[in-house]
């Protein structure tokens, strides 16, 4: 093993004349534990806890321990080298209330004392060492076979730990049991498995961990499937003699065998449909809700009336149906959620096709394709000059379009004064009209550029009532914008003096001033309205979810924490959303920070930025099935009590059976997505200098782009 560094102690104590509102924190004495000097060659780093941190050093970090009391991370720089005397102090003052429970914030030690292992098969035990702030706890699972098992015993079960005082905390073994372990590791497509010691459903390429079996014995491994009535399985047997076995069921396994179907009923399709062209089919699945029935059929959508090939076991079924693409356009296939296939023969199973977005936006690519959001430098010339700097060095023959952000009212934030004021209104259509010269002036000449219009403005038109006939004073302010431009254009009559009029109005600039960009309006997930008027129609529809990586207070403190459950149920908004609406979707916004896992190095959650849907997007191996591949830091996440889990390891526990092990955009161009804009201004992207997620995000995407998903047809099953 490494030689651990030598641990560094110090004195601790709050500042005589400190009061409930501000005081100083005084660090001194520091020194190693042996007693002798600490040099520091190039910084310190300094943890604590305080009531309330609101200093802005540049590198410092917090994490919130509770509702009153934030941990504290620091990084002292140091330009030469410096040996710490006895007499430096180091002074933190803090708008807070060190005095009424100073010792929580001052020095103390506990002295764990560990029996020796109770037996010699434990004496390879992993210790784990990590520290932690007072009055936090934190959860480390232990990674086991669990062949040999001793019960720890802690006492005493509470100890107060007072300044410049040791307290003591024995650990103690119980009664040594032993047990056999086992990894199953099953290599086929829905398989279910059970013996007399474990029932479970495994996905694909999934390894579950059996522990604490018999100590002896043999135990017999079933994995079973029936799929339109022909039954796969595969049996094996594994001796059990207080180890780990690992035993592997692969696809050659399998046996087939045809089932007895008395009792089984025709199931028919009815999928009326105005659709004709030839050769276009849907598939429709039905997996039984007590796993034990499968059912495939593959359907030509030309056709009215079809059934299932094979008959159908009576029971209820989930019901899976796939869209397709034809041309551009999404067209989906609906179908009830369940479906109960009665005895008597009498169901049957009605299916409805709907017309989707077209998802050829100009200026994009006709691939689904991934780009980053970057809100630092509003100017237009310098974004589209950086879009095309992109474009040349990547050399790969893709364009990369120039996405401005554009504010002729500010919602956000709830104050709708700025929809009354003329004169502002003015001087912002003024300048929209210059972004959209400029933009025709230095970009493509197909496509200059793209806009997001009012980002949020949806939204708070819907929480605060707006109506579409809330008056503004559209007319005169567009008309002074455009004198001022020296655009000599009528304003047509149908733009009127209230909201629905603004919103035309922007749209009529769009399409009248820069005819060749493309636009789209954004809606949150909290809120949905509507920007489509007449031919000045928008190009795209934005919808952002809370710009947060998950994992930072930021995001989970503002109660967005998302697992693979809730990112599902985000993406079918958003395939929802376009269905109705008939428009090419473009989340945006989107935090790109992946999962970290068990062996990742996770020190600080803020300043690290992990989250959850760069998972979920591009899928990790090292996450898989299991959420006990999760760092433990990340599963003992406290969540706010609004949200219906307690901490991030009920979170994925409730998201069970979860796969993230493949992406989850290759159905994306299906729900009428056909692009992503991932990250913000400080939320994890593509790029690396936020959070530690960029470079891994990065590869992804190279790596994606080597065989990227068409969007004028149906993706490869």
């Amino acid at each position: 093993m490494p030689r651990l560094a030598p641990k560094i102690i110090c004195n601790a104590s709050v500042l005589d004349s400190s009061t409930e509102w501000y005081g100083e924190l005084i660090v001194d004495n520091i020194r190693y534990e042996d007693g002798t000097p600490v040099t520091v060659n190039k910084y310190l780093g300094v943890k604590f806890i305080a009531p309330k941190w609101t200093d802005d050093l540049e590198e410092i970090y917090t994490d919130p321990i509770d509702s009153q009391t934030t941990g504290v991370t620091a990084k002292i720089g140091f330009q030469t080298s410096y040996t710490f005397d006895a007499d430096d102090k180091i002074i933190w003052a803090i708008n807070g209330n060190l005095i009424t429970d100073s010792e929580r914030y001052t020095n103390g030690t506990v002295d764990v004392k560990c029996a020796s292992t109770p037996d010699p098969a434990l004496a390879g035990s992993t210790q784990v060492v990590f520290s932690v702030f007072p009055g936090e706890t934190k959860s480390f699972p232990v990674v086991s076979e669990e062949t040999v098992v001793a019960t720890a015993q802690v006492s005493p079960s509470q100890v107060t730990v007072k300044t410049d005082e040791t307290t003591t905390l024995n650990i103690t073994y119980g009664k040594v049991d032993r047990y056999s372990a086992m990894d199953l590791h099953v290599e086929v497509f829905d398989s279910e498995n059970g013996d007399t010691l474990a029932d479970f459903f495994s996905p694909s390429d999934h390894k579950t961990e059996l522990r604490r079996l018999p100590s002896s014995g043999v135990a017999a491994i079933t994995a079973q499937i029936i799929r339109n009535n022909v039954k796969h399985i595969a049996v094996k047997t594994a001796q059990l003699e207080n180890n780990l076995v690992s035993v592997t069921i692969h696809q050659s396994d399998f046996e087939m065998r045809n089932i007895d179907t008395p009792g089984f009923v025709d199931l028919p399709i009815e999928l009326p449909t105005e659709f004709t062209k030839p050769g276009s089919t849907i598939s429709v699945h039905l997996l039984s809700t007590d796993m034990k029935f499968v059912y495939t059929q593959i359907v030509d959508v030309n056709t009215d009336t079809h059934k299932f090939s094979v008959p159908v076991s009576p029971g209820k079924y989930n019901v899976q149906t796939t869209g397709f693409i034809d041309d551009w356009t999404v067209y989906a296939v609906q179908a009830p959620l369940t479906l109960s296939v009665a005895i008597d023969g009498s169901t049957k199973l009605d299916l409805t096709i709907r017309r989707g977005a077209n998802l050829k936006v100009r200026g994009f690519p006709e691939f689904l394709s991934f780009g980053q959001d970057f809100i630092d430098d509003p100017a237009t010339i310098k974004t589209i000059q950086l879009a095309a700097s992109v474009e040349n060095q990547l050399g790969d023959g893709n364009p990369v379009l120039p996405v401005m952000i554009s504010y002729t009212v500010n919602l956000s934030g709830g104050n709708n004064e700025n929809l009354k004021d003329a004169e502002k209104l003015a001087h912002s259509f003024g300048n929209l009209i210059l972004s959209l010269n400029l933009a025709t002036k230095y970009g493509k000449q197909s496509v200059p550029a793209g806009y997001i219009n009012n980002a949020a403005f949806l939204g708070a038109c819907q929480q605060q009532g707006l109506e579409p006939e809330c008056p503004v004073p559209v007319r005169e302010s567009l008309a002074d914008a455009l004198e001022y431009r020296a655009l000599a254009v009528d304003v047509p009559s149908n733009i009127t003096d209230t909201l629905e009029g603004y919103v035309l109005e922007v749209n009529w600039l769009m399409r009248t001033v820069a005819a060749n960009v493309t636009f789209g309006w954004q809606v949150n997930l909290w809120g949905v309205g509507s920007s489509t008027n007449e031919k000045y129609c928008p190009d795209l529809l934005v919808v952002d979810r809370y710009e947060a990586d998950d994992f930072t207070d930021r995001g989970y403190g503002n109660i967005y924490c998302y697992g693979p459950y809730e990112w599902g149920r985000f993406f079918d908004f958003c395939s929802e959303l376009s269905l109705e609406l008939q428009v090419p979707i473009m989340p945006w916004q989107i935090p790109a920070s992946r999962i970290p896992n068990r062996h990742d190095s996770v020190k600080n959650l803020e300043a690290e930025q992990w989250g959850t849907c760069g998972t979920y997007l591009f899928g990790d191996d090292g996450i898989n099935t299991d959420y006990r591949n999760i760092h433990p830091t990340i599963l003992a996440i406290e969540l706010p009590k609004i949200l219906p889990y307690d901490n991030v390891e009920e979170m994925f526990i409730h998201a069970q059976p979860f796969s993230l092990s493949c992406p989850a955009y290759s159905d994306f161009p299906l729900r009428g997505i056909f692009t992503v804009l991932l990250g913000g201004g400080s939320t994890t992207g593509i790029v690396e200098p936020i959070g530690t997620t960029g470079k891994w995000t990065w590869e992804k995407v190279k790596d994606y782009m080597e065989t990227p998903i068409p969007l004028n047809k149906s993706p490869p099953a």
